[in-house]
């Protein structure tokens, strides 16, 4: 990696761990219950994106593998929309492009500002189109707060993507390699294992110098 692109990743790296301290007393103050998604055997989970708009609107969690250097290892990213008015959704065929567009970036050793897959358009490379083809549809079944039930999948190359409604909330998951099994998802009281999974995800980076 270029110099200057590991000085920037060990700076964010830096700079994350005390953002992650605000970022986590905030959340607590606001008492989010996003969906999180249950696996047998366990991966690694932590917080991901969370964005606010006149109150927290939408926030992600994380499994399995982020580090730019593991691109060919597992990932799920379960975004929460609590606030349809006032959070971004793309469609899942977005998503895909764009977590496949991240994933190349990373690969190359081009992560400084990849677009994740539920990125708002500000910012965003407009030559990273939506192909017209490319895409597979199916239903797919997975559990919901112990109820199962039949959501639309989209699949893309081997990335997966998946969305559906519980009461007034509107989750979207996105997965690197596809879900195992039949997904199983249920409300999350407890965002505490997530906010020490960035932690250490944080320290990982730094340990390993990006």
């Amino acid at each position: 990696m270029p110099p200057s692109r590991a000085r920037f990743g060990l700076g964010v790296a830096l700079l994350g761990l005390p953002v992650s301290e605000v970022a986590s007393r905030r959340l607590r103050a606001a008492h989010p219950h996003p969906l999180e998604l249950r696996m047998e055997p366990a991966m690694p989970r932590m917080l991901g994106f969370h964005g606010w708009s006149g109150g927290l609107n939408a926030m992600s969690l994380i499994y399995g593998y982020p580090h730019p250097r593991d691109v060919s290892r597992p990932l799920i990213e379960v975004m929460t929309c609590f606030s349809a008015a006032r959070c971004y959704q793309p469609s899942l065929e977005e998503a895909l492009v764009r977590a496949e567009h991240r994933d190349a970036a990373y690969a190359r050793g081009d992560w400084e500002d990849p677009a994740g897959p539920f990125a708002p358009p500000i910012g965003l490379d407009p030559s990273v189109p939506v192909p017209a083809s490319g895409f597979t549809r199916q239903d797919r079944a997975v559990v919901i707060d112990g109820e199962q039930r039949v959501v639309p999948l989209v699949s893309y190359r081997r990335y997966e993507a998946l969305r559906f409604c519980q009461d007034t909330k509107i989750v979207t998951a996105v997965a690197r390699s596809g879900f195992p099994g039949a997904p199983s998802f249920r409300t999350a009281d407890d965002l505490g294992p997530y906010a020490a999974g960035f932690r250490r995800f944080m320290l990982s980076m730094l340990w390993r110098g990006m």
